[in-house]
């Protein structure tokens, strides 16, 4: 497989800068990316300048491993091209010459979309994902596609084709996943957005663990239109578009404020993805916070999955009060529906395939394979053997045991948008505990119920960072609304960061 696969070693990359670029004071990581695109507008900078700035960046974090597939030459010839719209007076579109990066996952015209599989090895995007060909539209660059766990399957970035993500403040711990090479990138200061996808809380965990924002949008809204499983011929099979519906692509950014107006530029039917049946109109992010209703539930119990720890339960708190001393109505909250968060996400996804998503249609036998990986001779990485295994083995045995009954998930869903309305939001943790390290997730496979939750009610879910833990790794909380009340969750989020600023103003560079 020939790719432009980012592996340079620092000789190397000085050739290559030496070559290409030269040295720009402009520092992508201070500015969101519709203030990088009024920028590049007004002149104060050009599109050539911030993608060189984000491909320096790029290659002096490149142990990270956020960005598997560079185009670095074709992202600077882009930019050249962007800046010689403006001097000609073209008309421009909202991102214009930003630089951004695209999980793997998406396909991309062009370039490799194997989502870490070997059993893709060879396989490359014959056109882009629909969110992606939005973005472009508006002008944003592409510098290069972000790593992926196996398939998008796991909350930890790693796969045997691209290898792992580290985390951007610490490269002990795990960027998280299944968007882990986004948030490291955002979170590292290469890329003031990336696009990322979440069907288990695979935007807001990774987002939490690298000290950024990710939204999960309403279910039905952004069509996932390129991804799995509507890839290849995902869109022709009913099974696919099932699972599909709780599932979406979503933005990763540098700053809340760019969160709504990305969530705009992605939204609204395809005519492919056929759970996007309609644009909602939305609402503005101004809201005025004494008349919201702010409900806490910062050590919730989920069955299977590890208890909330305090570092992670007590700046959730902390924000409760700060919304009161703004003037919103704060109380606490629970229902005894939510320690079967599991159990819904599993009744929700029921009809996707593991071992044929796994397997890229191919087959598996887990237990054969996960003694050839005992031998270092498996093609799948062992999460992805562990997660087949379970299904096929372990599942079965579980539904006679627990109900599956969607009953569970509809009532929770009516009780919880009843309770927020149109003018409420839900305070949760995203997951119990800040970054693991590398490796750590194996041990804890339930954790990510406190996230994926939110996708089998389809409600939209923020992830914000709340500062930093006694270890410098950041602490999180998620934010929840009603279905299609995304704007009241990006609101808060925007809330949340003027007050927190101050503490995630470092580079993690």
């Amino acid at each position: 497989m020939t790719t432009n696969r980012l592996r340079l070693t620092q000789e190397k990359y000085q050739k290559w800068k030496c070559k290409h670029m030269s040295d720009t004071p402009y520092i992508c990581w201070k500015r969101g990316a519709f203030v990088i695109a009024e920028d590049i507008l007004n002149g104060k900078v050009t599109s050539f300048q911030v993608v060189q700035a984000a491909i320096q960046t790029c290659l002096r974090n490149s142990k990270l491993n956020a960005v598997v597939i560079e185009r670095f030459a074709l992202a600077l010839k882009e930019a050249k091209a962007a800046d010689l719209m403006i001097q000609s007076g073209k008309v421009v579109g909202p991102l214009h010459g930003v630089p951004f990066t695209v999980k793997e996952s998406l396909g991309f015209e062009g370039l490799p979309h194997t989502v870490g599989s070997m059993k893709r090895i060879e396989k490359y995007a014959s056109n882009d994902a629909t969110v992606v060909a939005r973005l472009k539209k508006a002008g944003a660059i592409v510098i290069g596609l972000s790593n992926c766990s196996e398939m998008a399957l796991w909350p930890e970035c790693s796969n045997p084709v691209y290898g792992k993500t580290s985390n951007p403040w610490n490269l002990n711990y795990t960027s998280g996943g299944s968007s882990g090479g986004d948030a490291a990138a955002v979170g590292a200061g290469i890329v003031p957005f990336g696009v990322g996808t979440d069907g288990g809380g695979s935007i807001r965990i990774p987002a939490a663990f690298c000290g950024v924002y990710g939204h999960k949008p309403s279910g039905g809204l952004v069509p996932l239109t390129g991804h799995p499983p509507l890839h290849d011929t995902g869109l022709e099979n009913q099974d696919a578009q099932k699972v599909a519906a709780f599932f979406c692509a979503g933005p990763i950014a540098k700053t809340a404020k760019d969160l709504m107006p990305l969530l705009k530029i992605m939204a609204g039917p395809d005519g492919l993805d056929k759970n996007v049946k309609h644009l909602p109109a939305f609402s503005s992010c101004d809201i005025n916070i004494t008349e919201i209703s702010v409900f806490m539930c910062s050590s919730p119990k989920v069955t299977f999955a590890r208890a909330v720890a305090a570092n992670v339960s007590e700046p959730i708190d902390v924000l409760g009060q700060m919304f009161a001393s703004m003037g919103a109505n704060v109380q606490s909250w629970n229902h005894h529906a939510i320690k079967d968060a599991l159990m819904i996400w599993i009744e929700a996804v029921q009809h996707l395939s593991i071992a044929e998503l796994i397997s890229d249609g191919q087959g598996i036998r887990p237990i054969q394979e996960l003694v050839k990986y005992m031998l270092h001779k498996s093609q799948y990485s062992l999460p992805a053997i562990l997660a087949t295994l379970t299904y096929q083995y372990s599942l079965p045995t579980l539904k006679k045991c627990v109900s599956l009954d969607p009953k569970t998930r509809l009532g929770l869903q009516k009780d919880i948008e009843n309770q927020l309305g149109d003018n409420g939001i839900l305070i949760m943790p995203v997951f119990p505990s800040a970054a693991p390290k590398h490796g750590k997730m194996l041990f804890h496979p339930a954790d990510f119920a406190y996230a994926g939750l939110f996708n089998a009610l389809e409600l939209p879910a923020t992830s914000v960072p709340l500062g930093f833990d006694e270890n410098g790794l950041p602490k999180s909380a998620q934010i929840i609304a009603a279905k299609n009340m995304d704007h009241l969750c990006i609101a808060a989020a925007c809330l949340i960061e003027e007050k927190y600023k101050s503490s995630l103003t470092k580079s993690a560079d």
